[in-house]
């Protein structure tokens, strides 16, 4: 029997929704989609836009092959089952297919055929054994998001973002969290159109030194990376809305934080601070920043911080996690902080 999935919004989502405008929408629309209620699936295919098929009943795929046609609205499928090779002449009969995940397989590679759907938009291939890009999957015109690894679902296989990285001309948003990569060339900085890219806790230790290129991203997290060093032209990203840089505990780049000074879009910052005693004075330079998350905060000095707070005019919300602050200070920051909200954990 075909099951009705209903998954929490995930990181993409939020980070779509508030920030990657043209991408955001999508993923917006077929997430909201995935949580609907809908009728048992076997008898109502033809109201069903929303499927998983899970890989513990191997004949529910094979059933879904036999009567795919039935299904004329579906725009979301999930599978997360090895066997999707029964698929092969089905792709091109789901015209209205906007969102494809394929998760939580052994899959080293992504069948080809599935560029017959000509119509997807996002590509969700988290947690899988994928040991490379699916670069032939470029030939979906309409595809502007692709997630191959999130901290929420898992990674793949994948070292290498190589030159055919151009061939996704439309791509707007690129996860590749938890995935082995330890190379991103060059070229990868002319993708004119990319404004969310995440890659998080992989083993890359340099960015290219073309980097401050990619002048459209607007949501940029690179955290927990052994990272030696931030390119010269990181200071060039000034339409960041979103910057993740916490957990570089090898980046010689952050005992300076100056090329936070051209990023006036700045809304969300997420920064390790283990050994300082005060906050960046930068951070007082952005108009627009309105939520900080500060991690490994153990040795902040208390009525600096609080000082330094008051001066980021816009703030709203402030995070620190494994802080010092007793839970007197924390109280007094409550109190002389308000209403700005404030977190400690």
């Amino acid at each position: 029997m075909y099951k009705n999935f209903f998954f929490l919004l995930t990181t993409l989502f939020l980070t779509l929704c508030s920030i990657a405008a043209q991408a955001q929408y999508t993923a917006d629309y077929y997430y909201q989609l995935n949580q609907e209620n809908f009728k048992d699936t076997k008898y109502t295919p033809q109201r069903t836009r929303s499927l998983v098929i899970y890989g513990d009943d191997p004949q529910e795929i094979i059933e879904f092959s036999l009567n795919h046609k039935l299904y004329t609205n579906l725009e979301v499928l999930q599978l997360m089952t090895d066997n999707i090779t029964v698929l092969d002449t089905v792709w091109k009969n789901l015209t209205n297919l906007k969102m494809l995940r394929i998760n939580n397989t052994n899959l080293q590679t992504i069948p080809k055929n599935i560029a017959q759907s000509t119509n997807i938009v996002y590509l969700n291939l988290e947690n899988n054994a994928l040991t490379e890009i699916p670069y032939h999957l470029s030939v979906l015109p309409h595809l502007i998001a692709l997630d191959l690894g999130s901290t929420l679902n898992g990674g793949n296989k994948i070292k290498v973002i190589d030159e055919r990285i151009l061939q996704f001309k439309n791509l707007k948003s690129l996860y590749i969290s938890l995935n082995p990569l330890d190379s991103i060339c060059p070229a990868f900085c002319r993708l004119k159109e990319l404004v969310v890219f995440n890659c998080s806790q992989t083993n890359i230790k340099t960015l290219p030194t073309n980097f401050g290129n990619l002048r459209q991203l607007k949501s940029l997290r690179i955290s927990s990376n052994p990272l030696t060093k931030l390119p010269a032209t990181f200071a060039a990203l000034d339409s960041l809305v979103q910057l993740d840089i916490a957990y570089l505990p090898n980046c010689v780049t952050l005992s300076n934080y100056d090329f936070l000074n051209n990023f006036k879009q700045l809304n969300v910052i997420d920064v390790s601070l283990a050994s300082e005693r005060v906050l960046p004075k930068q951070l007082s330079n952005l108009p627009n920043l309105t939520h900080l998350n500060i991690y490994g905060a153990s040795k902040l000095d208390f009525e600096s911080t609080i000082a330094q707070l008051k001066l980021i005019k816009n703030l709203q919300y402030a995070l620190f996690v494994n802080h010092n602050f007793n839970a007197k200070q924390r109280s007094i920051f409550n109190k002389k902080m308000f209403p700005v909200e404030i977190q400690f954990i």
